[in-house]
């Protein structure tokens, strides 16, 4: 039995920490989002830490805004009819005032909204319009969006396989 190359990958074949590097690059040199003057001066840490309001400061990385739009992306691919709310949950992450229990505490969501309105410029995802009435405007990945992200993956695996 002849072994046969598989020639097309998703993204979920790739790490996501892999994954976010490699589109968080493809954004930044392809030129896909603009970067806004308000991201000298947010809080919000780079993607593998959570985002919550309690960061005193800002992001050592100057990219990390490519890297949080790539993982919003990643986000929506592998959970599709995502919202704000329900991002910002994900998101977050543990929150303790000195000596109080910890409780859970949501993302802001301003960097969030801003990163699906990149991407849905960019025609990666749209709102969804049917289905469920509390899911309604969530957002899901285009085909074209789907198309895209699996070509950045198989290039990637095939470039790092060869």
């Amino acid at each position: 039995i002849g072994e046969t190359k598989q020639t097309f990958f998703t993204v979920k074949d790739l790490p996501a920490d892999e994954f976010i590097k490699v589109f968080g690059q493809h954004l930044k040199k392809n030129n896909l989002i603009e970067r806004p003057a308000w991201v000298t001066e947010s809080n919000s840490p780079p993607v593998p830490f959570p985002s919550y309001s309690g960061n005193e400061l800002a992001p050592i990385d100057e990219d990390w805004i490519y890297y949080k739009v790539a993982s919003l992306a990643r986000k929506i691919y592998t959970r599709p009819r995502a919202g704000v709310r329900l991002l910002s949950h994900l998101y977050g992450g543990l929150y303790r005032g000195k000596v109080r229990s910890e409780r859970h505490q949501q993302a802001g969501t301003k960097v969030i909204r801003w990163g699906l309105q990149q991407l849905e410029k960019q025609k990666i995802i749209k709102k969804d319009k049917k289905g469920d009435s509390l899911k309604i405007n969530s957002r899901i990945i285009t085909d074209e969006g789907r198309g895209t992200l699996n070509r950045i993956v198989t290039e990637h695996i095939k470039a790092k396989t060869a």
